[in-house]
């Protein structure tokens, strides 16, 4: 390797943690329903929100696919790109087409993020032989992410008083920064195949039938369900709580305010993930998160108190916590020419189950009552903490043993 080429490697892998921070900035997630529903109706909103969610299950593996074929760096700047688009769309539209076309854009710029970034932070070291860091750099940049949450909550909470669609300007102004380094990250050396869609897609399937892999992706699907739920009940569970601190601020100061809360919990996890994965073993961090998070939902239907607003300042905590150990084990084992698209595969399914739950939730409790539907996902929460526990033994892979990381 040229002295050159090792020095934009190394300038990549430093910018990479920076560009997370812009691209993943989120200024306008404390007022995006509030927004919406200041122009539109809510059934309307409701169809937005639908909208948004179809477009990222339906784009997820062509987008993966788009990384492993033409490269991540060009779908990491094409991500940006499309958020950039949204957020302008937000900011000059109003009506319920634009938007429409707006979530549309969003959500490709999401589903072309996933999976490509850290696969190409990854590629990045395997160049420069550090692969050995990745678990620890992937938990910085964990953190890092983390971080520009919690803050643009906090700030986009703020500007919004002043006007809705000022947390999307920031919001363009930091995809466009993306945009500028990415178009910087040089190009790494990965091999692209030539397959289609259909054999990448099968030869991910056949992969995940490695034992260690298998264990992996049911627990990326369990831990993706589990930590949505609180995210999902949260609002309604706080709403009585803090209904009299809610009339002294703002709401969208105090939405930002509780998620910029939450956010910046989580970092602490992102920091300390890799030390205890070191400590207790990838599999038994990685089930601690599961154990926090079941806990977090149970408190959910057992504590009537003001201390339930201090629980759920923790929901993103597990999040924090399996992130880097996880990924640290996944991508490795998973071969360069198809990684992206496997990663994509792995959150499409993530995304499905969860859906799938909230239909079932749906359809089997009726009512205003929200305590049935959380006392029921509680019991699964559980039950699928079980169950992986018990099928640890089958997860010992016969393969080459994954890279450790030091912390």
């Amino acid at each position: 390797m040229t002295t050159d080429r090792q020095a934009h490697l190394e300038s990549s892998a430093g910018r990479y943690p920076v560009y997370l921070f812009f691209q993943k900035a989120s200024y306008w997630g404390p007022v995006f329903f509030l927004y919406f529903s200041s122009v539109l109706t809510l059934p309307d909103v409701l169809v937005l929100e639908g909208i948004y969610y179809i477009s990222v299950v339906l784009l997820e593996i062509p987008t993966g696919y788009l990384a492993d074929r033409f490269g991540q760096r060009r779908v990491l700047i094409w991500s940006s790109i499309a958020q950039a688009i949204a957020c302008a769309i937000f900011i000059l539209s109003g009506t319920f087409v634009e938007l429409a076309a707006g979530q549309v854009f969003l959500a490709l710029g999401m589903a072309l993020g996933s999976g490509s970034d850290t696969a190409y932070h990854f590629s990045i070291l395997k160049d420069l032989g550090n692969e050995i860091e990745y678990g620890a750099r992937e938990a910085k940049a964990a953190r890092t992410l983390l971080i520009s949450q919690a803050s643009s909550a906090l700030i986009g909470g703020l500007i919004a008083i002043v006007d809705l669609r000022l947390a999307y300007v920031l919001s363009f102004m930091s995809a466009s920064i993306a945009v500028v380094i990415a178009t910087r990250f040089t190009e790494t050396s990965i091999e692209r195949s030539a397959e289609s869609v259909r054999e990448k897609v099968r030869h991910c399937l056949r992969e995940a039938t490695n034992p260690r892999l298998a264990w992996l992706l049911v627990y990326f699907i369990y831990i993706t369900v589990v930590n949505h739920i609180p995210h999902e009940f949260y609002q309604p569970v706080l709403e009585g709580m803090v209904s009299d601190f809610q009339r002294a601020l703002p709401v969208t100061v105090a939405t930002g305010f509780h998620t910029a809360l939450t956010m910046a919990v989580a970092t602490v996890g992102a920091s300390l993930s890799i030390r205890i994965r070191d400590r207790f073993g990838a599999t038994s961090a990685l089930l601690c998160a599961g154990l926090l998070q079941t806990g977090i939902i149970a408190s959910m239907v057992w504590i009537q108190s003001p201390i339930i607003a201090l629980i759920l300042a923790l929901r993103s905590l597990p999040r924090g916590l399996m992130q880097a150990p996880l990924n640290a084990e996944v991508v490795p084992l998973v071969a360069e020419t198809r990684r992206s698209t496997y990663l994509s595969i792995q959150s499409l399914l993530g995304r499905m189950s969860f859906g799938g739950v909230l239909l079932l939730l749906s359809t089997t409790f009726t009512g205003s009552d929200i305590v049935a539907p959380i006392q029921a996902a509680a019991i699964g929460a559980a039950v699928g903490l079980a169950l992986l526990v018990t099928t640890i033994p089958l997860s010992r892979r016969q393969a080459e043993p994954s890279i450790r990381q030091v912390g």
